[in-house]
């Protein structure tokens, strides 16, 4: 009987993308949201979580690269699954949602975004933000800012489609 070895039982599991993102909101409640210069849409600021780095630290990571903004610790919204079956290759992701935190006036003004992915950000409302996002970044948004709302702090759910 031949065994597989540790190395390639691992290299026998399926990849999964991880990416991690960062609800910040301003004084009146309102949605930061990023304008990537790479697609079609505004995003909330985040990215891929990268080899041996947890969803945490990659949401502290990106929203730095992006915005210039510092967070310390990051409070879980949601996690969702997703799978594009509409694309080549097929693939399916687990999609972290924190919150960074309320923003200041102050807080604002240190807002600097990396002009190699980003061309701007501004706030949005809650029912704004949500016509700026694709379908599925828009139910993972939505779930979020029920989790806040309600001081769930934590919001399990799946999606399946088009875009992110």
């Amino acid at each position: 009987m031949n065994r597989l070895s540790q190395e390639e039982f691992f290299k026998s599991l399926p990849r999964k993308i991880v990416g991690a993102a960062t609800v910040f909101l301003n004084e009146a409640d309102e949605v930061l949201m990023v304008k990537p210069n790479y697609r079609t849409g505004w995003l909330l600021p985040g990215g891929a979580v990268e080899q041996l780095e947890s969803p945490q630290e990659a949401c502290i990571r990106e929203t730095k690269e992006e915005t210039n903004l510092d967070i310390v610790s990051p409070k879980l919204l949601s996690v969702f699954f997703s799978k594009r079956l509409d694309v080549t290759p097929k693939y399916e992701s687990l999609q972290f949602i924190f919150f960074g935190g309320k923003l200041s006036s102050d807080d604002i003004k240190k807002i600097k975004v990396q002009k190699k992915e980003l061309d701007d950000f501004a706030f949005y409302s809650r029912e704004e933000a949500l016509k700026l996002v694709g379908k599925s970044l828009g139910k993972r948004l939505s779930a979020s800012l029920d989790a806040l709302a309600s001081g769930a702090f934590s919001v399990y759910g799946e999606s399946e489609g088009k875009g992110q």
